[in-house]
């Protein structure tokens, strides 16, 4: 019995060391495969997901991160593509990733999510392989679906049962229900989707592509309702959302209002910053230039604003024609920014309008210490001393010029330039 015992210790150890090692190698793998996933370096982070799930395969995780790493080598493809081998060898990691996931853990929605997009993308493969003739999509407006845009419903409504607050989930659905035809459906989906998560950057159709007036009309009305739910503190970051998302579709009246709203909802000053910059720039897009003055000043006065927003402010007062103004602010902020030539050449010319030739000229002058430094912003130098009646400044500096720089052919040219304006 004793020797029975020892044995059988001895073999529990052995099995506990084993199981030790697995995890060891596992841990190793999977992290380091996590590392290379969050550098994007998608094709050693899925050969580090496959080498780890052949280390210890019950873990749902991996699998799924199997599935998210080769979905990101797909889309990272090279210019001329995948070979169809490859790209069938990618698609089929990424349904095993998933399905696999699925089957260790059935209640992942993210997982069930993947499938319904790794089903839609062998159905667009597959419609650019053989292509869509009419009979085909009679079928679809019929609800009469190919297997794989079937698969990818029934993956994503799966997905919606589990989770139905879901906007991610409710954007898989909407995408199957594009796919499949059935766009009353895709609609009705998109809408909950953006009342659920009124965050236009969170979803897809928010990335900057236009949006039928009609369903954009009808996204607002759900984003509103949605930050009209949400909490009191949530409710600014979402307003300037959604002023960003109706900036971008050419709708300036819904942006402006919107960011007017997310002025007045910020808990601070600083969380007032941004949407303060955003109706700035709403404002200038209307033209409407003495409210986005107004506005910048505002900007500038939180006193979290950086040197980027003086100089837009600049730009903004001399389209407003307040070009002294713009002069002071154009002038600081080529302080901020030496080196940016172009900066410096429209700072000259701003106070050169605004009759301050002397502020005009100090900031060429400054640009460089030899001509040749810059040759564009001693062109400049030149050019603005002739408007000003400053010939024999400019006939000094250009003897000087040719002198200590005999052997540059732009600097000759100026000077015979000079000298046949004499004629």
């Amino acid at each position: 019995m004793r020797l029975a015992f020892r044995i059988a210790l001895v073999l529990a150890l052995v099995l506990q060391a084993a199981s030790t090692v697995r995890m060891t190698i596992f841990d190793v793998r999977y992290h380091g495969a996590r590392i290379a996933y969050n550098a994007d370096r998608y094709q050693d982070a899925l050969a580090g997901f496959v080498s780890a799930r052949d280390v210890r395969s019950v873990d749902p995780v991996v699998w799924s991160y199997i599935g998210d790493a080769a979905d990101a080598v797909y889309n990272d493809s090279p210019p001329t593509g995948w070979t169809k081998a490859r790209a069938e060898e990618l698609t089929n990691l990424e349904w095993a990733g998933y399905a696999g996931a699925v089957v260790r853990s059935p209640f992942d929605t993210t997982s069930w999510g993947g499938l319904a997009e790794t089903a839609l993308r062998q159905a667009t493969r597959h419609d650019e392989e053989h292509g869509v003739d009419l009979a085909v999509l009679d079928r679809r407006s019929r609800g009469i679906v190919d297997p794989w845009r079937g698969m990818a419903l029934v993956a994503a409504k799966i997905a919606m049962q589990l989770k139905p607050s879901g906007y991610r989930e409710q954007d898989v659905l909407t995408r199957a229900y594009t796919s499949a035809g059935q766009l009353d459906d895709a609609r009705a989906s998109m809408l909950r989707s953006a009342r659920m998560m009124p965050a236009p950057s969170f979803h897809t159709w928010g990335s900057g592509e236009q949006v039928v007036k009609s369903l954009y009309d009808a996204i607002i009305v759900s984003m509103r309702e949605g930050v009209r739910l949400s909490p009191g503190f949530e409710r600014h970051q979402l307003q300037r959302d959604i002023a960003r998302f109706a900036f971008i579709q050419g709708d300036y009246e819904t942006a402006l209002a919107e960011f007017e709203a997310a002025i007045h909802s910020a808990p601070d000053i600083e969380s007032a910053y941004l949407p303060l910059r955003g109706k700035a720039e709403v404002l200038e897009a209307m033209s409407r230039w003495e409210a986005a003055v107004a506005a910048w000043d505002a900007v500038v006065d939180t006193g979290f604003s950086a040197p980027i927003d003086r100089r837009l402010r600049g730009l903004c007062l001399h389209r407003a024609h307040r070009d002294k103004e713009a002069c002071r602010d154009l002038r600081e902020s080529v302080r901020e920014e030496p080196e940016n030539r172009d900066l410096r050449i429209l700072g000259s010319s701003v106070c050169e309008q605004a009759g301050d030739d002397m502020a005009a000229e100090r900031l060429l002058r400054e640009g460089f210490v030899l001509p040749v430094d810059d040759l564009v912003i001693a062109r400049s130098l030149l050019d603005l001393c002739l408007r000003s009646g400053k010939r024999s400044t400019v006939e000094g500096l250009l003897a000087t010029w040719v002198r200590d720089y005999p052997q540059n052919a732009e600097i000759q040219r100026w000077a015979v330039e000079l000298a046949s304006s004499r004629r």
